[in-house]
């Protein structure tokens, strides 16, 4: 079986690279090419993306602009994007299942696989237009994101979504079956991400973009209030307006910036607990690696991490405000018992429900329903 799968929009391998992502991404592809599957990359990069082959041998790398030059203005990318699929039509036909990385991008998939008609797996991690009305994105933004959105689902042989939250939306969004959906949680290597002995230092940890989706600026006056130092991985456009947050309130925050992904657990392991106050979410693969480390965690009560955290069980519940974040962290501080507690199920929620091995069985088995004749 041939599987081509399309990159997010304007991303590359070297994005990947860059943004300490790789190993994370290629993981599940690498098994799937171990198990049969004959996978390629179709990226946003140009030829310098041939230089990761040696890193994925058993994976083709198809970068779109290997050849041709890359339009030098976001709009003239943008514009080009929509002839890539005719003036690279000869590879196309290869392939028995096209699929997404993401919802941002489909066009390409969608007008590469109108010709040869293979099977359309639309994959999403997070719902594109539902990200635009949260985000107040413009008018033109959101209607071209609905139209977008609405033909990929609708023209989709299947649907793979991360949460049971994002999967209802699209029903009652787009009147698409819920029959057509499926919900596959982001995986997770728990080899790699497990939890060890080591020697925990006073502080909480974050990991994430910095951007107002994520609340960063409660939880840097939460550990203020609280008095506990916090230290945050990653990177985005408020980093400078919380440094300075961070030095005004006179808060115990370090940044830490980005981190590849097979540093984190070490990383993780480190600390009394791992906090995601986001004002929703997918399915956040860094809680997921957080809890597969039998981190307690403490978590918003919103759309994507309310479904992942049950409250007292596998993490610490609250609302996404001030006051009740300085509560939830002030009662995860005071207990060691509880906080064991939380993390030992946690970790055991990962192992049972999103297992590098349980999100494989479930690809294999969908690309199976999908082309039954491929070899």
């Amino acid at each position: 079986m041939k599987l081509a799968l399309f990159f997010t929009y304007n991303v590359s391998l070297k994005t990947w690279i860059s943004n300490g992502m790789f190993d994370r991404e290629v993981l599940l592809y690498q098994h799937l090419s171990q198990n049969g599957v004959d996978v390629t990359f179709v990226t946003y990069g140009d030829e310098s993306d041939y230089e990761y082959q040696n890193l994925i041998p058993n994976i083709h790398i198809l970068p779109l602009y290997a050849h041709r030059k890359a339009p030098s203005s976001k709009l003239g990318q943008f514009i080009h994007s929509f002839t890539l699929p005719w003036s690279l039509k000869k590879h196309w036909k290869a392939f028995d299942l096209i699929k997404t990385n993401q919802m941002f991008g489909a066009w390409l998939p969608l007008l590469a696989r109108s010709k040869n008609k293979q099977p359309f797996l639309v994959r999403c991690g997070y719902e594109l237009y539902e990200s635009a009305l949260k985000d107040q994105r413009s008018w033109l933004n959101r209607s071209t994101t609905y139209l977008l959105s609405k033909l990929t689902y609708k023209s989709g042989d299947r649907i793979v979504v991360t949460s049971h939250d994002i999967a209802e939306g699209i029903y009652k969004r787009f009147g698409i079956a819920r029959s057509k959906t499926l919900v596959f949680p982001n995986y997770i290597d728990t080899e790699l991400f497990k939890p060890s002995q080591s020697q925990k230092n006073q502080r909480l940890l974050c990991v994430g973009r910095l951007h107002p989706q994520k609340n960063l600026d409660l939880l840097i006056k939460a550990c203020k209030h609280n008095n506990i130092g916090l230290d945050i991985v990653g990177d985005g456009p408020l980093k400078d307006e919380l440094k300075a947050l961070a030095k005004t309130s006179k808060a115990d925050v370090r940044f830490l910036g980005s981190y590849p992904n097979k540093q984190l657990p070490k990383l993780i392991n480190q600390y009394l607990g791992f906090v995601l106050c986001s004002t929703w979410e997918g399915c956040p693969k860094t809680l997921l690696e957080a809890m597969s480390c039998g981190s307690a965690c403490v978590g918003s009560n919103v759309p994507g991490i309310g479904n992942l955290l049950e409250h007292n069980k596998t993490g610490l519940l609250c609302e996404p405000n001030q006051n009740d974040l300085n509560r939830c962290i002030a009662s995860f501080l005071e207990s060691e018992d509880l906080r064991l507690q939380l993390g030992n199920a946690a970790r055991q929620y990962i192992e049972e429900n999103c297992s590098l091995n349980a999100i494989l069985k479930k690809e294999l088995k969908l690309y199976q329903e999908l082309c039954p004749n491929a070899g």
